[in-house]
């Protein structure tokens, strides 16, 4: 006589005779569903807070404006800031060398910004840079980059901003 009966799904045992491993399916956990939606709305939302969260700690702003530390727990005193140079090459590519002198007590990390100007004072762009660490006293030469957009002018002037 054959045997009617299909085999066992896998690692279920015989679930025909209620034998090891059986569940009945009234009892067996849904896939997918709204339990899946919820976890995966959670896990958005969660990730969306974690990088919300870093962001505001790499980018917060203590209101002084650029040319000081990015964060208040880096330094609460402005930088001398010297700017030593100013040039432009043929590409529109603008470098502004400088120097400068951490005034705080603490070791900063500073971002000073300097604005780019046609010799009429129209602003082409901006240059910036990061000195990081900067240990108190301690004096940084240093060069910010930055490109205008347009036509390329023999001259430029640079100035800094909020420094």
């Amino acid at each position: 006589m054959t045997n009617l009966t299909p085999p066992p799904p896998p690692g279920q045992g015989n679930p025909y005779a209620g034998g090891i491993g059986y569940t009945p399916p009234e009892f067996q956990p849904k896939r997918g569903g709204r339990a899946r939606l919820v976890m995966i709305i959670f896990t958005i939302i969660g990730s969306v807070v974690a990088i919300c969260i870093a962001g505001s700690v790499l980018v917060a702003d203590n209101g002084t404006g650029p040319g000081v530390p990015s964060t208040d727990f880096l330094s609460d005193e402005r930088p001398d800031i010297t700017m030593t140079g100013c040039t432009i090459d043929k590409f529109g590519i603008v470098k502004v060398s400088y120097t400068l002198v951490n005034r705080g007590k603490r070791q900063a990390t500073f971002v000073p910004s300097f604005r780019i100007t046609d010799p009429k004072g129209v602003q082409l762009g901006t240059a910036s840079s990061v000195d990081a660490d900067v240990q108190p006293g301690a004096t940084v030469k240093g060069e910010a980059m930055g490109t205008i957009a347009g036509e390329t002018p023999n001259k430029v002037t640079c100035t800094l901003v909020d420094g």
